[in-house]
């Protein structure tokens, strides 16, 4: 966590507590330190420095064992190498490239470029990502979120049933499987083949022109025989012009290769793949539907429910409407009043009635007697049936009895006679006012109910 620091005089040790102008970390990193052959090869921001380390390697004892280095650690100016034989301690001062800077106090050094240069530190602050933990200045991998490397082994025959995050593992017997070989299939061992008796394996056999293949065996190969020169004939949707079969398009459809613009859609489809376009129902058209909703593309027209539609008239509402509409199947009924005026009939004149009762008899009743007169005189008059003077008579005084022997009859003939003329006159007539009924008086056509949609 220590970086190199100028204390005025010499390059010293130091904890990284001053501000990093820059924001580059980059810059105070080596990023790799690769050893080839005898040659050290210290690489950072800055470039690579090679540093020779051939006087240090003594192979007198040729064990291959112990060149083989295990660590590279740089610790200041010093780099250990450690291998089989041990570590072995490189002295680098003498080729720091940053030991010709004199830094002021809390400065570093920083690639500028071109050169290592005296700079302020500006103390970057770095933030823990997906997967990593900050403790201090130290971050680590968070194995709950990534995957720590599987250190853990099976014993033979087992297998492994979980992963943990620290890279152990839960172990499991073998559910030691059985497999079986199905159609087209053979099992020998632990082996699966194809059965090419049952599965054919790929054809490899060739026939020379002028013969076919007649059979195909169970490893590939044919049996060939000369082509017999059979004759074919045209069937159903095809036609045979010399040796060239072609489809029949006046049976067969050809493709389909015409189009219909947008807006509009193939109503006719030609034996040649031509086709005619019908245009599509525009937008606002309206259509009755047998639907309990509308189809995709259509929204109810609310204002028709209940109503009768009529064409528009010039200069008319459009979708107007008058009336209250009708409810779910409402036979809608109605009634008249009618109260007649008073009226008086005209004035017809004088006139009289001619009145001629029928003659008739009377019943028989059985004899009686009638008395006349009572011994004096009297006056009887008549009155004229015509409405003019009266006659009298006078009569003696007498009595007289007149007796029947039995039954008898009377014939009554009243002559004819006219009624008395009043003049002038009227008569008043005054029909009371009268309502109809509404029970089977309805003022609605027969109609059914059907659901009304408009193109959106």
């Amino acid at each position: 966590g220590q970086l190199a620091e100028w204390d005025g005089s010499a390059w010293v040790c130091a904890e990284d507590d001053v501000d990093d102008a820059d924001a580059d970390p980059a810059n105070e990193l080596n990023v790799s330190l690769v050893l080839s052959g005898t040659e050290l090869l210290v690489t950072d921001a800055g470039g690579t420095i090679v540093a020779d380390l051939g006087t240090l390697v003594d192979d007198a004892d040729a064990d291959p064992a112990n060149e083989l280095n295990v660590s590279l650690v740089l610790s200041g100016t010093e780099l250990l190498v450690t291998d089989a034989g041990g570590t072995l301690t490189v002295e680098l001062g003498h080729i720091d490239t940053l030991s010709g800077l004199a830094c002021a106090g809390g400065e570093i050094a920083k690639w500028d470029g071109m050169a290592w240069v005296c700079a302020v530190d500006e103390d970057t602050t770095y933030k823990a990502g997906f997967g990593l933990g900050l403790a201090g200045t130290t971050f680590n991998v968070l194995t709950t979120t990534i995957q720590q490397r599987i250190s853990g082994v099976c014993a033979p025959g087992s297998s492994i049933q979980q992963v943990h995050a620290d890279g152990s593992v839960v172990c499991e017997p073998d559910d030691d499987t059985t497999y079986q070989a199905g159609f087209g299939l053979d099992l020998a061992g632990t082996t699966f083949n194809v059965l090419t008796s049952t599965v054919q394996q790929r054809i490899s056999g060739v026939c020379a022109p002028g013969s076919s293949i007649q059979q195909v065996h169970a490893d590939g190969s044919v049996v060939c025989e000369p082509d017999d020169d059979t004759t074919y004939q045209a069937g159903f949707g095809l036609t045979l012009t010399d040796t060239t079969f072609s489809v029949f398009t006046p049976t067969i459809q050809q493709r389909v290769t015409g189009t219909c613009p947008a807006g509009s859609f193939i109503s006719v489809v030609h034996q040649d793949g031509s086709v005619t376009c019908e245009v599509a129902t525009p937008p606002g058209a309206v259509m009755f539907f047998a639907l309990s909703s509308c189809p995709a593309g259509w929204t109810e027209l609310t204002q028709a429910q209940g109503r009768v539609i009529v064409g528009l008239v010039p200069a008319g509402t459009l979708s107007g409407t008058v009336g209250v509409p009708l409810t779910d199947l409402e036979d809608r009924t109605h009634t008249h009043d009618v109260d007649p005026p008073v009226i008086s009939s005209g004035a017809a004149g004088a006139h009289n009635h001619g009145i001629d009762p029928p003659s008739t008899s009377t019943s028989s009743s059985g004899s009686h007697s009638h008395s006349m007169g009572n011994g004096s005189s009297s006056v009887v008059s008549v009155d004229s049936p015509d409405g003019g003077a009266s006659t009298s008579a006078s009569y003696p005084s007498h009595v007289h009895t007149v007796y029947s022997s039995g039954l008898h009859t009377h014939y009554v003939d009243i002559p004819t006679f006219g009624s008395y003329s009043v003049g002038d006159h009227t008569h008043i007539v005054d029909v009371p006012n009268k309502t109809s009924t509404s029970s089977s008086t309805s003022q609605v056509i027969p109609y059914m109910q059907l659901l009304v949609c408009v193109k959106d």
